[in-house]
């Protein structure tokens, strides 16, 4: 693994972590279930805040488990006793045979202690998967979402212009009334009109 520059600060956010040591943070939030070295703080807002410690930590954490193969387990023992221990002699040790059954000691008798454990490695893989998994399905909630959203504004906006419409029908009622009455008012004064046109026509010829 390359040596990794720091940035010279005392704290760091989750995406500044994850960005330093090249990792997911969903990743790096496994991590922090499985070692107990990893324990990031809360500020005021919530939001996980890395010392400079952890930011270390994590880099440990991921050359122990990626670069040279550990697994959790022993990746957390050797964080727990000061990352002191050798990886190159661990890995030795993991490759080595196990030692011959002594004469007269059945082979099947001697316990296999170099067996390299896999088990956690699966849980590890798993883990990944699944929060992969549960990744994927917090987008699609998340598309889902904001297509309501979008379905909600569209209702809204049509709910705008069916009040919109009403009202344009309203003030369209209320001048079809205004132009019944004006005509009412002008049909009157035509008669009126009309039979003051008759009576100028009495009074200037009686014959008529």
């Amino acid at each position: 693994m390359s040596t990794v520059n720091i940035p010279e600060k005392s704290e760091f956010r989750l995406g500044e972590v994850c960005e330093v040591a090249d990792t997911q943070p969903y990743v790096l939030q496994f991590w922090e279930t499985e070692f107990p070295q990893l324990e990031p703080k809360l500020n005021r807002k919530g939001t996980r805040v890395y010392s400079r410690a952890d930011l270390e930590t994590v880099l440990a954490i991921k050359r122990l488990l990626q670069d040279e193969n550990h697994s959790i387990a022993d990746a957390r023992k050797i964080l727990s006793k000061g990352g002191k221990r050798s990886a190159k002699r661990k890995s030795a040790a993991r490759k080595s045979p196990p030692p011959p059954a002594r004469e007269g000691t059945d082979a099947a008798d001697v316990p296999v202690i170099h067996r390299t454990p896999t088990i956690e490695r699966e849980r590890y893989d798993t883990a990944v998967r699944e929060i992969q998994r549960l990744k994927a399905g917090l987008k699609a909630k998340e598309e889902v979402e904001a297509d309501l959203e979008a379905l909600a504004d569209a209702h809204r906006a049509v709910d705008r212009l069916q009040a919109e419409l009403e009202d344009s029908l309203r003030r369209i009622e209320t001048l079809e009334s205004d132009l019944a009455s004006r005509r009412e008012r002008a049909e009157r004064l035509a008669e009126r009109l009309e039979s003051l046109a008759d009576r100028l026509l009495a009074a200037v010829d009686p014959s008529a």
